[in-house]
């Protein structure tokens, strides 16, 4: 087993599948603190589909590159991203 280059960004919850698992952990841990008649109250349903949304966004989001900066964000100090001409 080998781990991803920037295996640190996934610790600090900057990927998305990092998110979408912690989203999936979040829902599940949620579900089993509440009260019986609470729970009652949410289908089952709901939150089996709660948690498979997470997951599958977490496997769809481990395949995405998100090394780029996405359109609206700024870029990190020191880098310029005009041309070499400066114009």
């Amino acid at each position: 087993m080998k781990l991803i280059l920037d295996w640190r960004k996934a610790l600090t919850l900057r990927f998305l599948s990092s998110r979408a698992h912690a989203l999936q952990v979040a829902i599940v841990s949620t579900w089993l603190m509440l009260p019986a008649d609470m729970r009652a109250a949410v289908p089952v349903k709901w939150v089996l589909v709660a948690v498979g949304v997470a997951g599958a966004t977490g496997f769809l989001g481990r395949m995405i590159d998100q090394s780029a900066p996405r359109p609206g964000r700024q870029h990190p100090a020191g880098q310029d991203d005009t041309d070499q001409a400066g114009a």
